[in-house]
C-alpha cells in the first residue's frame, strides 16, 4: 500500500517487529509479539484481531488502530489518526496523539493522551494524565457505559465531558473547560464529580448540566465562567433526584444553581458568591439547604412551587449564612428564647422569595472539625450507674475550648447536656472542656451490654466563623461487677 509492504501475520506467538516500514499491518491470532518504531505513509493500517499479550511502542505516519476481540494489548507513543478498540479486555494507551474509541471492552487505561476519547458500552475504565480536546468536539464521551473514572486531566471541548445513559462514573481533579459547557450528565446513576475547576466562557448557557439522572455528588468545585455573568447557569439540575451538592466554590454568574422538577436533593457547605441569582429553585420536593454561605448575591435565593422544602438543617445545626441579614443573636433554643445566650444563629428567621430560613447564621460557616474525647466513666456498671455520664474533650488544633456554644452540645445528636454550672467547665487553659449529660437520658442510647460509640457535637462560634466539631469516643455497659 502506498508503494510500502503489507505484513500480515497469523497463528505466530513471539513475533518481533522492529524498525519497518509498512504500508499496512495486519496481525491474527497470535499471542506474545512486540513492534516498535513503524513507520507508515498515507491511509495505513493496523489491524489485531484475537491477539494476547501485544506491545506496539513508537508508530509514526499517522495510521488508523484497530484492536478486535484481543486480551492484554499495549500502545504506547502511537502517533497515529484514531485507536479503535472494540470487544477487548486490557489494553493500556499510553503517550499516544489520538481519537481514542473503546467499545465492548473492560479494564482500559488511558493516560498522557493528547486526542480525544470515546467510551461506548464499556466497563471499568481509566482516563487520566491526558490533555485532551481543543477542538469543536467533546474531549472525553461516555456513554451505556459503567465504572469509568476520569482524573487528573485538562479537558477542553464543546461540552468538554458528557456523560449519557451510563452509571458509576467518577471524574475528578480535572480541569474542565468550554465554551458552550464544561460538562454534561444525561440520564446517569450513581455519577461523583469532585474536586475539578469548571468553566466556561463565550456566552456558554451552563457551565455543569445534570439532566434525568439519580444519585449524583457534585462536591469540592470550583465552577465559574470566564468573565462575570458570562454564563446563565453554573450548575442547572433538572428532572434529577438523589443529588448531593456540598462544598463547591460558585461565582460570578447569572444563577450559581438551579434545580427544577427534581427531588431529595441536598445542597450544602457551598460557597455562592456574587452572582446574579444564588440558589433558585422551582417545582421541586424534598430539598435541603443549609450551612451555605450566600456572599453578595444580588437575589439570594428563591423557591416556587415547592413541596417540603427546607432551608436549615433544625436547631442547633443552623441553617446559612446571607451576608444581607440583618438580625441580632442574643438568644439560644429552638424557638430562640434562651436569653442572653447568644448562640451564633439569629434570633429571628432569615425570609426571601417564597422561601424562609429559619436558624440563619451569624457568622460564616466553615467545614466542621473534630477532637477527642474521653468518658468518665467509660465503663457503666448498672447497679452502680453515676448520676452523669462525663466527657472530657480534647480541642484540636487551633480551636479554643471558650468558643464552644454549650446550648449546641449534644450526644448523638439527641441528649442534651445537664443542667447547672457544673455541666460546662472550660479546662486546661481553654484546651480542654468538660461536659456532663445526664445518665437518665445518656442510657437511652446504651440499651444493653456491650460497647458503643458515642458522639459528641457541637459549635464553635467566633469572631470570624460557625464551625460544627464532634468527637468520638467508647463507652462500654455492663450489667454488673
Amino acid at each position: 500500500m502506498n508503494g510500502r509492504p503489507l505484513l500480515y501475520y497469523k497463528d505466530c506467538s513471539g513475533l518481533n517487529l522492529s524498525s519497518v516500514e509498512l504500508g499496512e499491518l495486519i496481525v491474527a491470532h497470535c499471542t506474545g509479539f512486540k513492534v516498535d518504531n513503524l513507520a507508515f505513509r498515507g491511509d495505513a493500517q493496523i489491524e489485531m484481531a484475537f491477539v494476547n499479550e501485544a506491545i506496539i511502542d513508537n508508530v509514526t505516519g499517522y495510521p488508523t488502530v484497530h484492536v478486535l476481540n484481543s486480551t492484554y494489548v499495549e500502545l504506547s507513543r502511537a502517533n497515529v489518526s484514531s485507536i479503535d478498540v472494540e470487544s477487548t479486555t486490557g489494553v493500556t494507551i499510553s503517550d499516544s496523539a489520538s481519537n481514542i474509541l473503546v467499545s465492548s471492552s473492560t479494564n482500559a487505561y488511558i493516560f498522557d493522551d493528547t486526542g480525544t476519547v470515546r467510551v461506548v458500552n464499556s466497563s471499568n475504565v481509566t482516563i487520566s494524565g491526558s490533555a485532551l480536546g481543543s477542538c469543536d468536539c467533546n474531549a472525553v464521551s461516555i456513554q451505556d457505559s459503567s465504572y469509568v473514572r476520569v482524573s487528573a486531566n485538562h479537558l477542553e471541548g464543546e461540552p468538554s465531558v458528557v456523560v449519557a445513559d451510563s452509571s458509576f462514573v467518577e471524574v475528578s481533579d480535572n480541569q474542565i473547560t468550554g465554551p458552550i459547557g464544561a460538562i454534561e450528565l444525561r440520564a446517569c446513576s450513581d455519577v461523583s464529580v469532585l474536586r475539578n475547576r469548571l468553566a466556561a466562557g463565550d456566552g456558554g448557557d451552563t457551565v455543569a448540566l445534570v439532566s434525568e439522572c439519580e444519585r449524583v455528588s457534585i462536591s469540592e468545585n470550583t465552577i465559574s465562567p470566564c468573565c462575570r455573568y458570562d454564563t446563565s447557569y453554573l450548575l442547572d439540575v433538572s428532572r434529577s433526584n438523589n443529588v448531593t451538592i456540598t462544598g463547591n466554590n460558585l461565582s460570578n454568574s447569572t444563577v450559581a444553581v438551579r434545580v427544577t422538577d427534581s427531588s431529595d436533593l441536598t445542597i450544602n457547605d457551598n460557597n455562592i458568591r456574587s452572582n446574579a441569582q444564588g440558589v433558585v429553585l422551582n417545582d421541586t420536593m424534598n430539598i435541603r439547604v443549609f450551612h451555605n454561605n450566600f456572599l453578595n448575591n444580588t437575589l439570594r435565593a428563591s423557591d416556587t412551587y415547592a413541596t417540603h422544602n427546607v432551608w436549615d438543617n433544625g436547631y442547633p445545626s443552623g441553617g446559612n449564612y446571607w451576608s444581607d441579614y440583618t438580625g441580632v443573636d442574643n438568644c439560644a433554643g429552638a424557638m430562640q428564647n434562651l436569653c442572653p445566650s447568644p448562640d451564633g444563629i439569629g434570633d429571628t428567621a432569615y425570609s426571601f422569595s417564597f422561601g424562609n430560613d429559619r436558624y440563619p447564621l451569624t457568622q460564616p460557616f466553615a467545614p466542621s472539625v473534630t477532637g477527642t474525647l474521653q468518658y468518665n466513666p467509660s465503663r457503666i456498671v448498672f447497679q452502680h450507674k453515676p448520676k452523669y455520664l462525663t466527657i472530657v474533650i480534647k480541642m484540636p488544633s487551633g480551636a479554643n475550648a471558650t468558643n464552644v456554644v454549650a446550648s449546641s452540645l449534644r450526644l448523638n445528636d439527641t441528649v442534651s447536656m445537664a443542667s447547672g454550672p457544673a455541666a460546662f467547665q472550660v479546662i486546661n487553659g481553654g484546651r480542654e472542656v468538660m461536659v456532663r449529660f445526664p445518665m437518665s437520658k445518656a442510657m437511652g442510647l446504651i440499651p444493653r451490654q456491650g460497647s458503643y460509640v458515642l458522639r459528641v457535637s457541637a459549635n464553635i462560634l467566633t469572631a470570624t466563623n460557625f464551625m460544627p466539631f464532634v468527637a468520638l469516643g467508647y463507652v462500654r455497659f455492663v450489667a454488673g461487677g
